[in-house]
């Protein structure tokens, strides 16, 4: 967890719930045991209005992931949320729904 969020100690500092979901992760999260498909061969195929969102201090490679994702996808919106990393609807959920709710209101 550490790792994903860029932080050393970020694990320690999870609420027990979160902690607890990360360590079932590994056993209920079926991608972890499964052969994914390329992801720029199909990324770019997506039609549908999407909202990329990354932490602003989330780990360079998944900002780096959410860039490329945006960039692939037509009719994508990204948003960076400020004083996040890999858990923003955590860290910082009225800026997170803000953005959510914002995207989701406008017309196509």
């Amino acid at each position: 967890m550490d790792g994903v969020q860029d932080k050393k100690g970020a694990f320690a500092e999870m609420p027990d719930s979160a902690k607890k979901m990360m360590l079932d992760n590994p056993r209920t999260i079926a991608e972890l045991r499964t052969a994914l498909p390329l992801f720029r061969a199909h990324v770019g195929k997506i039609s549908a209005r999407t909202l990329v969102i990354n932490g602003e201090h989330s780990a360079l490679w998944l900002r780096r992931i959410g860039e490329l994702t945006a960039k692939s996808i037509p009719h994508s919106e990204a948003v960076k949320i400020p004083g996040s990393r890999h858990f923003p609807h955590l860290e910082n959920a009225s800026e997170f729904n803000s953005k959510v709710l914002g995207f989701i209101s406008k017309k196509a």
